[in-house]
């Protein structure tokens, strides 16, 4: 695992490098900011209103579910670079096919972040828009119990 951990930490600054040349300055930005706005609103904004975290309790569990999903597309991803190493007389030049997947799976964790974000909201928005819950009654017909000492 310490190569796992190694390579994953390696690998984040080389990917925000490729998302800036392909998405600009602005792009790579703004998409870094919607991504974790749309964590932050859609974990912590489930505390503005006491029955938020009721309606949508599943909201707290976005930003671990990102990183699971994270860890999981950078193990195909170094699975992959170690698949390309061992078939390097195939594959012809090792640094394209490197460059190649790693900008594929640049992507694909982009999109998966973009995905928790977007369901991070979603969790925040559902639990916004419900009125508030009446104060619970007991049902009609029920004794009631007054006990004095």
């Amino acid at each position: 695992m310490n190569g796992f951990w190694a390579a994953l930490i390696a690998e984040i600054g080389p990917r925000r490098k490729r998302m800036r040349e392909a998405l600009g300055d602005w792009g790579e930005g703004l998409s870094g900011f919607v991504l974790l706005g749309g964590m932050v609103v859609g974990s912590l904004g489930l505390f503005a209103r006491p029955w938020m975290l009721g309606i949508a309790p599943w909201g707290l569990a976005m930003p671990f579910v990102w990183a699971a999903g994270y860890g999981l597309i950078d193990w195909r991803r170094q699975a992959a670079l170690a698949r390309a190493q061992t078939s390097v007389h195939e594959v012809g030049n090792l640094d394209a096919a490197n460059e190649q997947i790693s900008r594929t799976y640049d992507w694909l964790a982009l999109l998966w972040g973009l995905a928790c974000a977007i369901a991070g909201v979603a969790a925040f928005m559902m639990s916004w828009t419900e009125p508030e819950p009446p104060p619970w009654e007991p049902p009609a017909g029920t004794v009631s119990v007054d006990i004095a000492p």
